[in-house]
């Protein structure tokens, strides 16, 4: 059995430009894809996003459950999107941004990535391989590469925040328990 490659924690710079933080995320997310379980996204009904990524969604097409989130969000959405799903992840891509919390959970170990705040605070736990496709994506996107910066704390990337504010609802019960939890949408880990 060959050895797991180490990640590495990156962040971004203080004061990076939206655009750069947006595409350092949407560049980890797709990096990180074809590792992750799931991903835990939650929107309060406040969360906005810009009329471009509205657009987007729009031409999208959903099964009724994300249609009827999306079209009325009153109360927020708080689920786990399926990467495998190409639907939810073009979704995920979309929403990460502007999302209160998101947080990832992969086949080896919770939250290779987390975001709070609609991308306020960013960590992403990457392999070399992942950072290199990530540096890749930004640049495509016209993003600067040299806004991804090594985290503090190395290895380890924490599914709380500093405020102990929980990256998503399923992920406090999971870290409480230790155990798998079924989702919103049924799936069951």
């Amino acid at each position: 059995m060959a050895a797991r490659e180490t990640r590495h924690v990156y962040t971004v710079r203080p004061g990076t430009p939206r655009h750069d933080v947006e595409a350092a995320l949407r560049g980890a997310l797709t990096a990180l894809r074809r590792d992750l379980e799931y991903i835990a996204i939650s929107m309060g009904p406040g969360d906005r996003w810009p009329d471009e990524v509205e657009g987007e969604l729009s031409r999208l097409e959903f099964d009724e459950r994300w249609r009827s989130y999306l079209d009325d969000r009153q109360a927020g959405i708080a689920d786990d999107l399926d990467p495998g799903n190409p639907k939810e992840f073009e979704l995920g891509l979309l929403l990460a941004p502007f999302a209160e919390h998101l947080m990832s959970i992969s086949f080896e170990s919770a939250g290779e990535i987390a975001s709070y705040s609609a991308a306020a605070e960013v960590r992403f736990a990457l392999t070399s391989t992942q950072h290199t496709e990530t540096v890749r994506f930004m640049k495509s996107e016209g993003a600067d590469p040299g806004c991804l910066v090594p985290a503090h704390g190395g290895t380890q990337l924490a599914i709380c925040d500093s405020a102990s504010r929980v990256a998503s609802p399923h992920a406090a019960l999971w870290a409480a328990s230790g155990t798998p939890l079924p989702n919103q949408g049924g799936r069951t880990y």
